[in-house]
């Protein structure tokens, strides 16, 4: 059997769509590639696995830094990005490509990957958790085993007259994006992804788009932005006004999003990566989970970005997240430097 791997453009490549359709996930799908190459113009190409002309396996990569820096992530602002593989065979002949690359580089996999066995490959730190929710189509067993909790604080969402809606809108995205920067800014002294990942978003994913709201009147107090990519729903993107916490809004959210995705004739509703110290959001995705698991950061070779691009980051988001800066100068700042985060 003649075995081969080809180099393909994933966002346009018709082969690339197919095995990311078959067996992929949202971030390995041409369009969650496209969002990423929109925003941020990062290099991407898929590594396809062909045996007697037959495509069986591959992993996208996206090319990052420059010079001494050159390095290839799979993949840069996704919570991980796992091989497909149609029979269990074409890690070994990709892994042997990518070795012999001599690039430094970094795979985030989720599970029991081949990559994670490979001592070629060693461990880059503590692993982060996953959480899913396979979606029960009785919707009275699905509430009844809600924790007590969670059934209490959606009773106290709903008492509040908030009103959920799905939108698809651009200008309900913008308010959704508002309440996103606001969020990553006071909160958590991040800048925000810039606004443009979500105009991508909306023109790459269309009717794959769902933002799902929590409303006062006209005004958004919690939203959940929503992407669908084969049978899953993934909870990509949260935020939410400190005022409203107090109804607790994304509760009713998380249970309203489990009923869109049924619905929706879907299987799995995936909640996405948390970091591992990051205890109180494990804690709020476990009262819904009904899965979960291990996200593994697999390196090979000194895999780092400019150091001197590394030691101005950090200053810089302190300085341009102070309570003292506008809103508008750190979403500006977000849209200029994010793309070095990868």
């Amino acid at each position: 059997m003649a075995e081969l791997v080809r180099v393909v453009d994933p966002v346009e490549d018709p082969t690339w769509a197919d095995l990311a359709r078959e067996g992929g996930s949202l971030f390995n799908s041409p369009p969650w590639l496209g969002v990423l190459s929109d925003t941020y113009g990062l290099e991407t190409e898929a590594w396809v696995v062909e045996r007697d002309g037959v495509p069986i396996g591959g992993l996208p990569s996206i090319r990052l830094g420059e010079g001494a820096w050159r390095r290839l992530s799979i993949l840069p602002f996704s919570d991980y990005c796992n091989l497909i593989d149609a029979d269990g065979s074409a890690w070994s002949v990709l892994a042997d490509k990518l070795v012999s690359s001599g690039s430094p580089l970094e795979l985030r996999c989720l599970g029991d990957q081949p990559a994670v066995a490979d001592d070629r490959f060693y461990v880059a730190g503590p692993a982060d958790l996953w959480h899913g929710v396979h979606l029960e189509y009785d919707e009275d067993v699905a509430w009844n085993n809600l924790p007590g909790s969670a059934r209490r604080a959606i009773r106290k969402a709903r008492d509040s007259e908030i009103e959920v809606r799905a939108t698809d809108d651009l200008v309900s995205l913008r308010s959704f994006f508002d309440l996103h920067l606001a969020t990553r800014k006071n909160k958590y002294r991040l800048l925000a992804q810039p606004h443009e990942l979500f105009t991508a978003i909306h023109k790459r994913f269309g009717d794959d788009m769902v933002l799902l709201g929590a409303w006062k009147g006209e005004t958004l107090i919690a939203g959940i932005l929503l992407l669908v990519w084969g049978d899953v729903m993934y909870y990509k993107f949260n935020a939410s006004s400190p005022a409203a916490l107090e109804v607790r809004p994304n509760d009713l959210l998380m249970w309203e999003a489990t009923r869109l995705g049924v619905s929706r004739g879907l299987g799995l509703l995936d909640l996405g990566r948390t970091d591992g110290d990051h205890e109180s959001l494990a804690r709020y995705k476990a009262k819904y989970a009904t899965d979960e698991r291990l996200i593994t950061t697999m390196r090979r070779g000194d895999y780092r970005r400019d150091p001197v691009v590394g030691a101005v980051l950090g200053p810089m988001t302190e300085l341009l997240t102070r309570e003292t800066i506008p809103d508008e100068i750190t979403e500006e700042a977000g849209a200029l430097v994010y793309h070095h985060f990868a």
